[in-house]
C-alpha cells in the first residue's frame, strides 16, 4: 500500500509539473504572438505605433488603411515575400492557404514599427465612416460599440485618430490621399486591402441619436478631418 501510495504521489507530482509546464508554454506562446499594432484591450493602449519605412513613420491606425499600408510595406521590404504571394495567385488552393496564413495575425504585424518617428504621417479617415467600419470589423452593433467607446473602452479599430498626432506631422485624408502617401513612402502604389464587402459584415446604419453620439465621442477627430485641405498638410501643436 505504501508503494501504491508513493506511485500515486509521484504520478500526481508529474501531472502537476506537466500542467505548470503547459501553462508556461501557453504564456510564452502568447508573449511571442506577432504585434498587430494596438490590439483590442486597454493594456495595449499605452502607446501608439507607426510603420517605420524609408525614414518615415506612418501611423498604424485601425480602419484607416493599416492593412493596405502593412502589405505594401511588407512587400517592399521583402521581395521574396512578394514573389511567394504573386506565385500563389496562380493556384486557388495555394492562394487560399497563403491568404489564410497572411491574415493571421494580419499585415499590421509583419512590418517594422516604431513609437517615436522623426517624421510622422497621419492617415485621417472620416470618423463616422471609420466607426461604422469598426462595427462591421468587430461584429458589433452600433449601440454595442457606442456603449464601449462612451465608457472610454477603445480598441485598435476605434481608438481616436487624434491620439496619434505629433508636432509637425503630415496629415492625409484616407482614402482620398492614398496615392500621395505612396509617393512619400517611395512606393509605386498601395492596393486596397480588407474591403468591407469582402472581409467584413455589413456596416450599421446609424440612427439620428447614434450619429450625434458618435460625433460627440469623435469631435476632435471630426475637426481634424475637416481641417485637411491638401495632402501633406502640416499639423502644428498649440503651445
Amino acid at each position: 500500500s505504501r508503494r501504491a501510495k508513493g506511485d500515486r504521489r509521484a504520478k500526481g507530482d508529474r501531472r502537476a509539473k506537466g500542467d505548470r509546464r503547459a501553462k508556461g508554454d501557453r504564456r510564452a506562446k502568447r508573449d511571442r504572438r506577432p504585434d498587430h499594432g494596438e490590439g483590442g484591450n486597454n493594456r495595449s493602449m499605452r502607446s501608439v505605433k507607426y510603420y517605420d519605412f524609408n525614414g518615415v513613420g506612418l501611423a498604424l491606425i485601425g480602419k484607416s488603411g493599416s492593412s493596405a499600408f502593412g502589405r505594401a510595406i511588407s512587400f517592399a521590404s521583402d521581395p521574396k515575400f512578394l514573389r511567394i504571394f504573386n506565385e500563389s495567385r496562380k493556384n486557388e488552393r495555394v492562394r487560399s492557404q497563403v491568404d489564410h496564413h497572411i491574415q493571421l495575425p494580419g499585415w499590421q504585424g509583419r512590418a517594422k514599427k516604431i513609437e517615436n518617428p522623426d517624421q510622422a504621417i497621419i492617415p485621417v479617415r472620416n470618423p463616422v465612416e471609420r466607426f461604422r467600419s469598426a462595427c462591421a470589423q468587430e461584429g458589433k452593433s452600433a449601440e454595442e460599440q457606442l456603449t464601449k467607446v462612451e465608457a472610454g473602452k477603445f480598441t485598435f479599430h476605434t481608438r481616436k485618430t487624434s491620439d496619434y498626432l505629433r508636432d509637425r506631422a503630415k496629415l492625409y485624408k484616407f482614402p482620398e490621399h492614398i496615392d500621395d502617401i505612396a509617393t512619400v513612402l517611395g512606393l509605386a502604389e498601395i492596393p486596397r486591402v480588407n474591403e468591407s464587402a469582402l472581409n467584413n459584415g455589413p456596416k450599421p446604419v446609424l440612427t439620428e441619436d447614434q450619429l450625434k453620439r458618435v460625433q460627440q465621442v469623435y469631435a476632435d477627430d471630426i475637426a481634424l478631418f475637416n481641417s485637411i485641405h491638401s495632402p501633406g498638410q502640416e499639423y502644428v501643436t498649440n503651445s
